[in-house]
């Protein structure tokens, strides 16, 4: 299986660049523009480095190992979307997208709507944060395996949507939702691995209290 795991721009806190280091091992490693100043922190270099480096300054003289593609700053897509594209053109079966930290609003929301990319089939997308995962999940289950009381939202992204989750305070089956819903918000994890099964399209959002 191809492994890619795309490092977008935002601050490293130094709390958590270990976090972030152990989950490079046996993935591609691309860096998102000003993603690249995550891996010179750590002092390794990215496989592929993609953006039109508005937010990084690349050294003078970079590993020739390194894949770079160079975009104008006037485009049509973001970094990020570019950064996905690259992916599914070299068949990615796994995609890990660290974002580490919020960022400016429609930076935020405009990541997550392209997270949906990820509604293709045969493709495992997720978004990472030290605090937080989000999965775009399409007529199939996802297990999630988490602390107790940590929250798990699910956020429609069609109008026609059942939901059944099982592991949480509040267990239902094929419960109807549509896009302005917002019933399955803030449910709690009750054990250690519960279970969603999502039939239409829809966004899982897992809080995490402790890594």
């Amino acid at each position: 299986m191809k492994k890619y795991i795309l490092f977008l721009n935002g601050k490293y806190s130094k709390n958590h660049i270990i976090f972030y280091n152990n989950l490079l091992a046996g993935k591609i490693k691309i860096a998102v523009d000003g993603g690249y100043k995550f891996f010179e922190k750590i002092k390794i270099n990215p496989d592929v480095l993609i953006g039109d480096f508005d937010s990084v300054k690349l050294p003078k003289k970079i590993s020739p190992t390194i894949e770079i593609y160079k975009f104008p700053k006037k485009k049509d897509e973001t970094d990020f979307e570019l950064a996905l594209d690259y992916c599914f053109k070299n068949k990615a079966d796994i995609i890990e997208v660290v974002m580490p930290d919020y960022g400016e609003i429609d930076h935020l929301l405009g990541n997550v709507v392209l997270l949906g990319k990820g509604f293709k089939p045969g493709i495992k997308i997720k978004l990472i944060n030290y605090n937080y995962e989000i999965y775009p999940v399409k007529n199939s289950r996802l297990t999630i395996s988490g602390m107790k009381s940590d929250i798990v939202s699910v956020i429609p992204n069609s109008n026609k949507v059942k939901m059944s989750c099982i592991g949480m305070d509040y267990n239902v089956k094929n419960l109807s939702l549509s896009s302005t819903s917002s019933r399955a918000l803030r449910n709690r994890i009750k054990n250690r691995r519960s279970v969603f099964e999502i039939k239409g399209e829809a966004f899982i959002i897992h809080l995490i209290s402790n890594r």
